[in-house]
């Protein structure tokens, strides 16, 4: 079967357009749950890749326990990056926070590996 250029010239253009959409995908709906009665503050940047720390206030880190979202935050330009997010529950203890970004840059949602260094 033979593809005319006609056909190679739409499914570029579609390539092109799925490619653009990704790239101008919307930000997540993060809507962390309010008055809950705990907060703990957490101080952080968010490391895209060695020694290159986002200061982007589109990229959004979200703090989650299990799929429920419990605080959202975007880089701070004016304080080189940092993050001070609060993170809210009901309870004082026992329950595993896990992260996520959301890189405006490429529309993806990634899962984070917090990094604690002393």
């Amino acid at each position: 079967m033979k593809i005319s250029v006609t056909e190679k010239a739409i499914i570029i253009l579609l390539l092109i357009t799925v490619l653009v959409s990704q790239l101008n995908a919307s930000p997540p709906n993060w809507d962390p749950v309010s008055n809950l009665q705990y907060n703990m503050n957490v101080t952080g940047m968010l490391q895209i890749e060695d020694e290159v720390f986002s200061d982007d206030p589109q990229d959004i880190i979200g703090a989650f326990v299990e799929d429920e979202c419990r605080g959202v935050i975007s880089p701070m330009p004016e304080h080189q990056g940092l993050l001070f997010l609060t993170i809210g529950s009901n309870q004082m203890q026992g329950e595993t926070i896990t992260f996520k970004a959301y890189r405006a840059e490429t529309g993806e949602i990634h899962d984070l590996d917090p990094v604690t260094h002393l």
